[in-house]
């Protein structure tokens, strides 16, 4: 959405289509802006189980329909490898398969179902995509590594650039003082996100920083589950603070000091690229893509080894860190989103020449 907000849409048509729900509002707005159409199946999600379940709705989806490009996003090769077939055998004639997830690691089922994805998929794909070298090498199969196109995600770097008034904003509303250090995360409250080991870590950063906060930007299902841990660990609402889902990620990133990225795994790590573009120094798990790590921030990659203690000793170290123009960084090593929807863009017209 936020490469195609910023792409020239002329001449296109652009559709959507989950097999799951759309609970967006906004995004059922932006699409039906550009002359689009959104298209759910509402069928359930089940993750780690078959997705041979959605082969029939989504070739009876196609059964009526036909497209010059039938893009995939997914982190799922076996989602890659059904609707790719089910595209291709209803006439589309250009499939593209793109990876935004990659595991921590490579387990034997990975790479079964890679390798089983993967015989079907080069019947029906013609472009492999990625957000990132890991993120490809880990959905598509051994064979076609050297064919994979890295897009990088884009973010609107003007839009991220640092602002006192809203850090004061933020901070006078939660009750947050100006001399006092917030650590802090944006991301999905789920497993993956680990949040869980974050809480823990911070209990143990604030005993040398007493005065300090962690801030939470996001919801999912762990969340009752991440207050009860904060709860065990002898800290408070006031020191542990979930704000849920919000849409003003600038300013709740301009009143943190620190930002914390403990994600067990990641296809790119866009949360970590935002706060550079804010100026924040930063601390990431090692799952995460080195992409990330721009040139002229502060970037540190955690321990292998999931110490809270020594998470708790890197985020101590980054207090104090000044602020830097991480806007100018990231915008110089070409992640600034008008430059990869251009990108993108010039993918869709190379497919259809």
């Amino acid at each position: 959405m936020s490469q195609l907000s910023c792409m020239d849409k002329e001449g296109l048509h652009i559709d959507f289509l989950t097999p799951y729900g759309v609970e967006n509002d906004s995004i059922l707005a932006s699409v039906a802006s550009w002359g689009g159409d959104v298209y759910h199946l509402d069928l359930s999600f089940h993750p780690g189980k078959s997705r041979e379940y959605l082969s029939r709705p989504l070739a009876a989806f196609f059964k009526d329909r036909t497209y010059d490009i039938v893009h995939i996003h997914s982190g799922s090769t076996s989602v890659f490898a059904i609707m790719a077939c089910a595209a291709k055998q209803a006439g589309n004639p250009r499939v593209i398969a793109h990876a935004h997830a990659a595991p921590s690691c490579m387990t034997l089922k990975n790479m079964v179902v890679r390798l089983v994805g993967g015989l079907r998929m080069s019947r029906y794909v013609d472009v492999y995509c990625a957000c990132s070298r890991p993120a490809g090498e880990s959905k598509f199969p051994p064979g076609v590594h050297s064919e994979i196109r890295v897009l990088h995600n884009g973010i609107d770097c003007s839009r991220l650039v640092f602002s006192p008034e809203g850090r004061s904003e933020i901070r006078g509303e939660l009750g947050i003082a100006d001399d006092e250090v917030v650590v802090g995360n944006v991301g999905r409250l789920v497993d993956s996100k680990n949040q869980g080991f974050l809480i823990e870590a911070f209990g143990l950063f604030r005993r040398d920083c007493r005065r300090s906060r962690l801030l939470i930007v996001g919801d999912g299902p762990d969340r009752a589950k991440l207050v009860r841990r904060a709860a065990e660990l002898g800290l408070s609402e006031r020191e542990v603070i979930l704000v849920g889902n919000r849409d003003d990620i600038p300013n709740l990133l301009s009143a943190m000091d620190v930002f914390c990225f403990p994600s067990k795994f990641e296809g790119f790590g866009l949360a970590v690229l935002e706060a550079e573009a804010n100026g924040l120094p930063c601390i990431m798990s090692p799952a995460i893509p080195r992409d990330v790590v721009i040139d002229g921030c502060t970037v540190k990659v955690g321990e292998d080894s999931w110490s809270p203690e020594s998470w708790a000793k890197s985020l101590l170290s980054l207090v104090g860190c000044r602020r830097f123009s991480g806007a100018e960084h990231v915008r110089a090593a070409g992640f600034d989103v008008h430059q990869t929807s251009q990108d993108l863009l010039a993918l869709y017209h190379e497919a259809v020449a």
